[in-house]
């Protein structure tokens, strides 16, 4: 017996559709990662994971407060320890400068590079912004 073209088209939607669920259930959904460095929330922290080739330094602040808050970028491994390649980082949201309310925040980074004088300095800054949970 043939079957008519909707019922072979709903038989592969409903395909899709167990794809699309079974994929949303293993993966994290707040999970985001650019150039070797990955960042999620969950269980009230941010945990940023160095998957790049050489040491980053973060800042984490929340979307919101960002507005408010001057900062500069740290390459003093003493008061600012880097996240060494292979490595992760857990954040508290406690730990971090969050307005009421914040629904994102913004993890930023950075590598540390020494000039000609021999002074280090925050070189490739980037950023991901990363929902909180």
């Amino acid at each position: 017996m043939l079957k008519s073209g909707l019922f072979r088209a709903t038989g592969w939607m409903t395909v899709v559709v167990a794809l699309v669920f079974t994929n949303a259930c293993t993966a994290p959904s707040g999970l985001r990662e650019l150039n070797g460095v990955a960042a999620e929330a969950r269980n009230q922290r941010v945990v940023v994971a160095n998957r790049s080739g050489t040491a980053v330094f973060t800042m984490i602040i929340g979307r919101n407060a960002e507005t408010r808050v001057d900062w500069m970028p740290c390459v003093d491994a003493a008061r600012c320890p880097p996240i060494q390649p292979g490595e992760s980082q857990v954040h508290p949201y406690a730990s971090l400068v969050l307005d009421t309310g914040e629904k994102e925040v913004i993890v930023h980074w950075w590598h540390a590079a020494t000039d000609g004088s021999g002074v280090t300095h925050a070189v490739d800054l980037q950023s991901l912004i990363v929902p909180l949970q």
